[in-house]
């Protein structure tokens, strides 16, 4: 099914971001946002996003990650177990094969930032699993590399902004405040210290 799908979505986008004129645009656009609401969008979202082969522009990148965004938010928690677990593997796969466009490639940020929202999203709905994740990576600070640093605090960032907005149970959001609430020290403490060593740094040279 997403299969046949996927090239009336691709024609979509391409119509979307390119040259072919006003009237084409309102109709992909019309054609995309009914497409979105779509149960087939998980799987073509998550093929826009892992097949290379393809070969998309950075916008049709984003447009794919930002439909992701949009249904994680508002459908995560109506989704059935074994869909939630073959869907977080892929985030997970997404998100460890673009830490290392983070830090350099100014012009995937917006993307990377893009995949910890939703996955921050997936995390808040199992906030004693998503306490141990930050508290595990803040455990690993110290030896960690600079990417796997910004990685923790895009994600911890993110956090804070989806349990304002995403659509979850109130006993839920507030589970994941009060693991947030302990770890806070922590995750200042570290921000603490990439300023100074930042300044530090400024002053050698």
């Amino acid at each position: 099914m997403a299969d046949s799908a996927l090239p009336m979505v691709l024609s979509a986008v391409q119509a979307l971001y390119g040259m072919e004129g006003a009237e084409r645009q309102r109709e992909a656009n019309e054609f995309l946002h009914t497409f979105a609401a779509s149960d087939m969008a998980w799987s073509v979202g998550f093929q826009l996003l892992q097949d290379k082969s393809l070969a998309l522009s950075s916008e049709a990148l984003f447009f794919a990650a930002n439909m992701l965004h949009t249904k994680v938010r508002k459908e995560w928690v109506r989704l059935p177990a074994d869909q939630k677990g073959a869907l977080t593997m892929s985030l997970q796969m997404l998100i460890s094969n673009s830490r290392d466009s983070m830090q350099p490639a100014i012009h995937q940020r917006p993307l990377a930032n893009k995949l910890c929202a939703i996955y921050a999203v997936v995390m808040i709905s199992s906030p004693d699993d998503c306490s141990a994740l930050l508290s595990r990576l803040l455990a690993n600070c110290s030896s960690a590399s600079a990417e796997e640093i910004s990685f923790l605090l895009i994600f911890a960032r993110c956090i804070c902004e989806e349990i304002e907005d995403a659509e979850l149970s109130f006993a839920v959001k507030d589970a994941m405040e009060i693991h947030l609430s302990a770890l806070s020290d922590d995750i200042v403490s570290l921000i603490e210290k990439i300023v100074l060593t930042k300044e530090d740094q400024d002053v050698s040279h």
